[in-house]
Parts: structure tokens; C-alpha cells; sequence
């Protein structure tokens, strides 16, 4: 399995803490392949990103409660998993329970 970091933009990483970039750096070290999506901040970025990862998957795995009144771009990224038919599992983030997606 390889690691494959997709980045929204280069100055993604500026409004972190030190623990947070601390973390992020460390994970783009072990990465095996990263590509920067956008060159710039804008509203588009994420959204690029999250078209991007799903259309270069066959399966994803999404650390994520289900609680459908949070994360925005998460649910954008979902959905359009969904839209693609790829196969989902959740694992819980406080439990680690996972679970596989059902329609609703």
C-alpha cells in the first residue's frame, strides 16, 4: 500500500499550530507520491481536492462520525463518492467502530 498525499494548495499548512504542522510534515515525509492540486488559496481548492482524490480511488475509507451537520467538504467529497459507486467504510473516530456505507 503506498501513501499518496494530495495537497490543496502550497500554504495549506500557515494557519496550523506547531503541533498540527509538526504532524502534517511528518506525514508528507513518509509519503510516497504528493501532488499539489491548486496553486493558490481559493473556495475552489478543497472542493478541487476532494474531486480529485475520489476520482483517483477504488475504495475509500473516511475516518468520520456521520454526523451530516458537520464537515461540509466532507459531505461534498461523500456525496460525490457515492455519485461514483465506490465502496465506503467509516471508522469512527472516538471508537474505531467501522462500518460499511447503506444508502439511505
Amino acid at each position: 500500500m503506498e501513501l499518496f498525499c494530495a495537497i490543496p494548495f502550497p500554504e495549506q499548512s500557515d494557519t496550523f499550530t506547531a503541533g498540527q504542522k509538526k504532524r502534517y510534515q511528518n506525514i508528507l515525509n513518509r509519503c510516497d507520491n504528493k501532488e499539489i492540486i491548486s496553486r493558490y488559496y481559493s473556495p475552489v481548492a478543497y472542493k478541487r481536492l476532494n474531486y480529485h482524490m475520489i476520482d483517483n480511488t477504488q475504495y475509500l475509507i473516511a475516518v468520520y462520525d456521520q454526523d451530516r451537520s458537520e464537515g461540509r467538504g466532507l459531505g461534498q467529497a461523500l456525496n460525490y463518492a457515492v455519485k461514483q459507486n465506490l465502496r465506503i467504510t467509516f471508522i469512527h473516530p472516538d471508537t474505531a467502530e467501522a462500518s460499511e456505507y447503506k444508502a439511505e
